[in-house]
């Protein structure tokens, strides 16, 4: 009896991560990434800055940074509640030297949003910037 309980919770477990799964594909198919650019600036900016395990607090620097503009839209036929995006920040050898994610909360059906995210010159590699890309 004990085995047949093993195996009935172990194929709930698979089938919660296979429809786990199907759900986070299913979102690219419901969000549009219309357009995108990047820029070099100067001057203040807001970073996130984790200071300890699980905490971050914000704060307005001053320097160079890299600023991603996307512009989203809901495609699907239906309101979304929550949308997270991120941009990876990569160097010329496809090395990750940042991630940054932006969570856009109800986007409406039909609805087109725009967002950024920085990548600021007080970041570990920052100098070493290549390239970046985006996904849902």
């Amino acid at each position: 009896m004990n085995k047949m309980a093993i195996v009935l919770i172990a194929l709930m477990m698979v089938s919660v991560c296979f429809l786990s799964g199907c759900n986070e594909q299913s979102m690219s198919n419901q969000i549009q990434i219309l357009d995108h650019k990047i820029e070099t600036k100067h001057g203040s900016y807001t970073a996130t800055i984790k200071v300890s395990y699980g905490t971050q607090n914000k704060y307005v620097l001053d320097g160079d940074y890299k600023e991603v503009t996307v512009t989203i839209k809901n495609i699907a036929n239906k309101n979304i509640d929550k949308v997270t995006i991120t941009v990876r920040f990569y160097d010329n050898d496809n090395e990750l030297l940042s991630t940054k994610t932006k969570t856009v909360s109800y986007i409406a059906k039909e609805e087109t949003r725009n967002f950024s995210v920085v990548f600021g010159d007080v970041e570990p590699y920052y100098d070493q910037y290549d390239h970046y890309n985006i996904s849902v």
